[in-house]
């Protein structure tokens, strides 16, 4: 069994002392593919993200999306902020706001404005957000245009990422399509691009996937319409 990654975005987290948080967000290190922190929003903390390593949640439900985790709400609110192990995307956007404040409050006195924002792309393997790489392109290793990332599959044990479903137009019909991680061979985060070492036709040839997430998404939707039709 896999589960869809974008499924547990808004799910509960439930402390040792009854506490309840929200999962807001994923960070994925694409070294090893595999989410290492998992964002929080605390309802006492609302301006502030909580981050936790994957490590401490101790009992997890898949299937009711449970989540356990051997924290109290005090630990919980004591616990990191993103700022300690930002993801790259939150870096640019504090060097590029950091820059944009500079230029536009310069004064003799003060620093001088770059002339262009920081390149944060080029240090290796990185940490990613989930809700980041939701908005990537997917690229073949032609450099064709195949689909738009649509969701990350993860093993239930170990928080291991096992393949990343692409939404693929083809021929009017739109289908998800799960393929291996181990197909993707680059991370792009200039260009919000994911290239795989498959070209596009032989994506577009493979099987299509239903994941947890769509699935229910469908089912949902198929109960609102027989109430209304009902």
């Amino acid at each position: 069994m896999v589960i869809s990654m974008r499924s547990l975005l808004g799910h509960r987290v439930r402390c040792s002392d009854g506490y309840v948080a929200r999962i807001s967000d994923l960070h994925l290190y694409n070294g090893d593919w595999r989410a290492q922190q998992v964002v929080l929003s605390v309802p006492t903390q609302p301006w502030r993200k909580t981050v936790v390593k994957t490590e401490k949640f101790t009992a997890i439900d898949w299937t009711k999306q449970n989540f356990a985790i051997a924290c109290t709400r005090g630990d919980v609110e004591r616990a990191d902020c993103i700022e300690d192990n930002p993801p790259i995307d939150w870096i640019a956007e504090q060097n590029a706001l950091n820059f944009n404040v500079c230029a536009t409050h310069w004064s003799p006195w003060s620093a001088f404005p770059q002339d262009v924002v920081p390149n944060v792309s080029d240090k290796g393997p990185q940490l990613y957000s989930l809700r980041h790489l939701l908005r990537y392109s997917v690229q073949g290793r032609d450099g064709q245009f195949i689909g738009k990332v649509f969701d990350f599959c993860m093993e239930p044990k170990g928080w291991g990422v096992s393949s990343i479903t692409v939404r693929v137009a083809e021929s009017g019909s739109i289908k998800c399509i799960a393929l291996d991680i181990g197909n993707v061979s680059s991370v792009d985060f200039e260009r919000r691009v994911i290239a795989l070492n498959l070209n596009k036709e032989a994506v577009v040839k493979a099987e299509s996937f239903t994941t947890f997430h769509e699935s229910g998404v469908r089912a949902f939707a198929s109960r609102v319409c027989a109430r209304l039709t009902g």
